[in-house]
């Protein structure tokens, strides 16, 4: 099950699936989330922040560009009704 609250492990256990529990650059068995030591957890959460807080900016800076086209086709319609 997917845990967007948590995009490290969200990614983490993506890549594990994607590579059939493998590295890609090892070889080795890749552990579930619960069994990789704490340095790598970290390491997986911060890449998973910066991540969503990309897509986070790039949201919100989409968002406010509908927001100011709705804002100026409402005007328009208003001038056009008066």
């Amino acid at each position: 099950m997917s845990d967007v609250t948590n995009p490290g492990r969200l990614a983490y256990e993506t890549y594990r699936r994607k590579s059939s529990g493998k590295s890609l650059v090892s070889g080795a068995e890749l552990p579930e989330w619960e069994r990789l030591n704490e340095p790598i957890r970290d390491a997986w959460d911060a890449a998973g922040r910066a991540v969503a807080e990309a897509v986070l900016d790039e949201t919100e800076r989409v968002a406010d560009r509908a927001a100011e086209a709705i804002k100026l086709a409402a005007a328009e319609t208003r001038d056009r009704l008066r």
